[in-house]
């Protein structure tokens, strides 16, 4: 029975876009555990949707939730004109469907609920309408393969918190992220013009508001685009699933015929020989069809030597755009419109005092106006330069910088392939002394240590020497120039730089 639905190409999306969305809340269950604890009323819409047809079913069940409980099966909608009409015209419909999915005969139940009491996730995941509140609406579809007798009716209680979706427009620009973004309202304008869109830069960037701004652009530009948003793991996840199961041709099917394909953290893939193959494919079929795809990391293409040189290719085929930290003016806005949007007045002494000590992950931003907010509220007090120094002072210690010259001499011998001891020795070969130069300019940048303490650690220079140091990788920044390492190949400065902070960072 159930199989039978689910071949039916014109239905499955609610049931599996339910599943998806309590998978992204956290529900871990496997596919047939779900449909049989939780999915009873989504495939009691799928069976009546087929027998009345899709079009009078979106007219007649819009605002309709169907609950499958140990009393029977009750129908709630918050208008009684809809009540008596299902009552008096579709009767006899409920009832074949009941029986075909629980079979058994069951009681009916017809009731007028509140609009607040209303479930809107049903209609959401029914019907797959784009919704202007933009919560989760990842699409799934895998082969169940199983009797109606295990499909059981259960009491049921719906998951009313759904994840809330940025939008573009409240992302904040700036020279930090211009590119990206542009990137992401071209794609909006013109969807499949710019396929695949790769996004990267270390956490806190941008890059999932970013996605996310996408994917609720495009739902709301139409209600029949299929846009499915997911990250790396749990595309895995639902592979292997599918695999595992025999549902490999169903799972195929749904993805590739997405028109937006959002899957976040693609670095999460290396090394899965398997998913990636897959994930080849999937992707080349999107291509070919002209359809979107966006996708993210923390590290460019190029970087993902464990992907394959296939899919590298295929990421930089589209349009690559790197995020970096904010910078001081982009990080003040942040501040402002979030404080804005939440309605706190937060003077402008203390929006400096914030984007001032927090510059690692704009998730600090906001954690710090929650903690703000909070600490404002209890004591009764107004936020005050004051207040928000007691509050926020254990958060500004442990996001401060503590790199010391050593860091910074093991971080690029390990990205750069020098050895720590050949950076610090005399020689002056060009694949050592560049990545020197850069060493001694990330000192600089990370730590107070004069000009002569960073020339003596690395190898006994003079000041004038860390000076020109400092001059020449200025140069390469502005210019883009590529370092030679004893890499395989040159490679860029920005990137280099960015690798060399994350393992700082990760140290």
């Amino acid at each position: 029975m159930v199989d039978g639905l689910l071949h039916k190409a014109s239905l499955p999306l609610a049931g599996f876009n339910l599943f998806a969305h309590h998978r992204a809340t956290g529900v871990r269950k496997s596919i047939l555990e779900f449909f049989c604890d939780m999915d009873v009323g989504s495939l009691l819409r799928l069976s009546i949707s087929k027998r009345i047809g899709q079009e009078r079913f979106d007219l007649w069940f819009a605002q309709v939730n169907i609950v499958a409980n140990d009393g029977g099966v009750c129908l709630e909608c918050p208008r009684q004109f809809t009540i008596d009409w299902l009552r008096n015209n579709f009767r006899e419909e409920i009832r074949a469907a009941c029986q075909e999915i629980l079979e058994a005969t069951c009681e009916l139940q017809f009731r007028l609920c509140k609009t607040d009491e209303f479930n809107r996730e049903s209609l959401s995941t029914a019907s797959n309408p784009a919704s202007d509140d933009d919560s989760v609406g990842e699409s799934d579809l895998y082969e169940v393969r199983s009797s109606a007798k295990q499909v059981a009716p259960a009491p049921r209680t719906w998951l009313t918190e759904r994840r809330r979706f940025h939008k573009l427009e409240s992302f904040v620009g700036g020279d930090s992220n211009r590119l990206a973004l542009t990137a992401a309202q071209m794609v909006v304008n013109n969807p499949g013009s710019v396929s695949p869109l790769f996004l990267y830069g270390p956490s806190g960037v941008g890059k999932t508001h970013l996605l996310e701004g996408i994917w609720s652009a495009l739902r709301r530009q139409s209600r029949k685009s299929r846009c499915v948003y997911l990250t790396a793991e749990q595309f895995t996840s639902y592979f292997i699933e599918a695999l595992h199961g025999r549902g490999l041709p169903n799972f195929r099917r749904y993805y590739r015929g997405v028109d937006l394909l959002v899957i976040e953290d693609v670095q999460f893939f290396a090394r899965k020989r398997a998913t990636l193959d897959e994930l080849q494919y999937t992707i080349d079929s999107l291509l070919r069809d002209g359809r979107q795809l966006a996708l993210s990391s923390d590290r460019s293409p190029s970087q993902l030597t464990n992907l394959g040189n296939e899919l590298s290719v295929r990421f930089s085929g589209g349009l690559v755009a790197r995020l970096q930290l904010p910078d001081r003016v982009t990080r003040l806005e942040i501040v402002r419109r979030v404080a804005n949007e939440r309605g706190l007045s937060v003077p402008e002494p203390v929006v400096e005092l914030i984007a001032n000590h927090l510059t690692e992950d704009v998730r600090l931003l906001h954690g710090a106006l929650n903690r703000l907010a909070a600490a404002s509220q209890a004591l009764g007090e107004p936020i005050t330069r004051s207040l928000a120094v007691r509050t926020l002072e254990e958060l500004f210690q442990s996001n401060r910088r503590v790199v010391a010259l050593p860091d910074i001499a093991k971080a690029v011998s390990e990205v750069c392939g020098v050895e720590q001891d050949r950076l610090r020795s005399a020689d002056k070969s060009r694949s050592v002394s560049e990545p020197r130069m850069l060493a001694m300019w990330l000192a600089r940048q990370y730590t107070r240590a004069p000009l002569s303490e960073i020339g003596e650690f690395f190898g006994g220079r003079s000041h004038s020497t860390v000076i020109s140091a400092n001059k020449k990788v200025k140069t390469w920044v502005e210019s883009g120039h590529d370092l030679q390492s004893n890499r395989t190949a040159p490679s860029g400065i920005q990137d280099l730089i960015q690798q060399i902070e994350l393992q700082m960072r990760a140290s």
